[in-house]
């Protein structure tokens, strides 16, 4: 799985070109982006340690949620 970044960028620019997007691409990209902040929360939890991991993965969470209204399960 790959994310096309130049199409998140502009999604981000512009939210109502979602519309534009085939399903198959959009599951992708949220699969991607799942698989890396999964990996981003194992690796912040070898650096900083079970609890400071789960706060800043609670932070992270929150931003994804209000800002991208991406859930993480």
């Amino acid at each position: 799985m790959e994310i096309n970044w130049k199409k998140a960028e502009e999604l981000v620019e512009n939210p109502v070109l979602v519309m534009t997007i085939e399903e198959h691409e959009y599951a992708s990209f949220v699969l991607s982006l799942k698989e890396i902040i999964n990996e981003l929360f194992k690796k912040f939890g070898e650096i900083l340690g079970k609890e400071l991991q789960e706060r800043l993965n609670k932070i992270i969470v929150r931003e994804l949620e209000e800002k991208l209204r991406i859930y993480i399960t």
